[in-house]
């Protein structure tokens, strides 16, 4: 996919606004999971799953912003 590409998807995407709900209730549930559970490999799943929700809702943000230019 071309940055061009990835740009219209992202304009198209941050205007849903079910998605960006989904996408808290996922990261709030990854948070949970770093809270709570002792064993290693769990742990070390839920920050990668975390910081990908997290890098998705700043693409998010970051398409509305430009759209607000």
């Amino acid at each position: 996919m071309t940055r061009d590409q990835e740009t219209q998807l992202f304009d198209h995407l941050f205007r849903h606004r079910p998605l960006r709900e989904w996408l808290e209730q996922q990261l709030a549930e990854q948070v949970k999971v770093l809270l709570v559970n002792p064993d290693m490999d769990t742990i070390r799943k839920a920050q990668g799953a975390a910081a990908f929700i997290k890098s998705m809702q700043d693409r998010l943000a970051a398409s509305e912003s430009a759209a607000k230019r």
